[in-house]
């Protein structure tokens, strides 16, 4: 079996990241999805969103 969907989360320390060329002054997590066609269904797809939501909120305040 294949897999159609990659997910990435990337956790950047704030002393990593800029913004209009000044230093961020919290940390910086980013999501990145890649869903291959003949993916996930719309059920799929929404759940994958609520799942990645809650991890991300859970997580955002470290």
């Amino acid at each position: 079996m294949r897999s159609t969907v990659w997910i990435y989360f990337s956790d950047y320390p704030a002393e990593m990241v800029f913004s209009g060329g000044k230093q961020a002054s919290a940390k910086v997590v980013s999501l990145l999805v890649y869903v291959l066609e003949g993916g996930p269904d719309g059920q799929g797809k929404q759940a994958l969103i609520a799942g990645a939501t809650e991890i991300l909120g859970r997580h955002a305040g470290d």
